[in-house]
């Protein structure tokens, strides 16, 4: 498996505080806008924690997301991380 990308500040602060991340927590970890983690969830590409009685809230744990971090080609292999 390659390499993690490097974090900015933000994820980094955010990987040191929380296991779960909420929905804006998480596309901001991600760098995405939160329609694109609905999206993500609505296509079983990102799975979420669902805690009802609490708000009806919706986490997801930061090791799926680091997942997402590593870009994959077309056949679904791990590509190495690059920065362009």
């Amino acid at each position: 498996m390659p390499d993690m990308p490097t974090l900015t500040p933000a994820q980094a602060e955010l990987k040191a505080k929380y296991r779960y991340l909420t929905r804006d927590e998480a596309a901001l970890y991600l760098r995405v806008h939160v329609a694109t983690i609905d999206r993500w969830r609505g296509a079983g590409r990102l799975v979420a924690l669902r805690f009802e009685g609490v708000g009806n809230r919706v986490l997801f744990d930061i090791n799926d997301l680091d997942a997402l971090l590593v870009p994959e080609n077309q056949e679904g292999e791990t590509l190495p991380f690059s920065e362009s």
